[in-house]
């Protein structure tokens, strides 16, 4: 951390209201069979700009069809976020927030080393690869689990045992992990889904949309604080790849 405050952030969505902005802007497959999260990157750049806050994760709001909570760690305030919304922002992006049930809270400035939280995180494991890799081409983004059953097959003897999807996740989600002790990570969810992004516009025309599949996997469990700092940054920052569109954020619960 840079000593700026870090806030949390709780946008109330509307289901409707997101799916006509979605529409409006030809969203609606990540609506259909999508995850959502590229939608809720678009909303918020619509909404915000450059101070669009991530990372970010989406939450349906019990008992309230339709209603998603929008959480965020952000940088900038709830105050000026909104006074650049309602500047700038198109109607049909401001009309999908409920602002008077918008709120946020300071972090702590600080951890205690030794504190234990429990926390949850839902991540996307994926690695680039590195040159040599079988098959593949360097630089490309791959599932982690496939990409250790790539090395694996190649190398044989390193590691000795075939690599468990389960365990290579965890060990991609400790190492990111950092300023904290795992006392306890187990696995709640674990599904693929189709991620859509913008490629790069050809000469003269537009951004087309592309559909990934990657994995989606959520974790819960709980962490002693080593370094308060460090962790604060991880919370700041987010764990892993595709934190604007809704992986990487990690939610402290209290410690059991």
């Amino acid at each position: 951390m840079t000593g700026q405050p870090l806030y949390m952030l709780q946008l109330p969505l509307d289901g409707r209201r997101v799916a006509a902005f979605a529409l409006a802007h030809g969203l609606g497959d990540d609506i259909a069979d999508g995850d959502g999260g590229y939608v809720a990157h678009a909303l918020l750049a619509a909404l915000f700009g450059p101070q669009a806050p991530k990372p970010f994760v989406l939450q349906p709001r019990p008992h309230q069809p339709g209603a998603v909570d929008l959480l965020a760690y952000s940088t900038v305030p709830l105050a000026s976020l909104q006074a650049a919304a309602a500047l700038t922002a198109q109607p049909l992006a401001h009309a999908a927030v409920d602002w008077a049930g918008a709120a946020e809270k300071t972090m702590p400035a600080s951890l205690p080393e030794g504190l234990v939280l429990g926390f949850q995180v839902r991540v996307c494991p994926t690695v680039r690869l590195a040159r040599g890799a079988r098959e593949k081409d360097p630089g490309a983004e791959l599932d982690a689990f496939l990409a250790a059953l790539d090395q694996w097959t190649t190398k044989g003897s390193v590691p000795a045992e075939e690599p468990e999807r389960d365990r290579v996740y965890q060990h991609w989600l400790t190492s990111r992990l950092t300023g904290a002790e795992l006392l306890d990570l187990r696995l709640e969810g674990l599904r693929h889904v189709s991620l859509s992004r913008r490629a790069a516009a050809p000469a003269g025309g537009s951004r087309p949309l592309k559909r990934f599949s990657k994995p989606d996997a959520l974790y819960v469990g709980r962490l002693r604080v080593t370094d308060g700092g460090l962790l604060l940054n991880n919370l700041a920052h987010g764990i892993g790849r595709h934190r604007a569109f809704g992986f990487g954020m990690l939610l402290l619960r209290p410690g059991m």
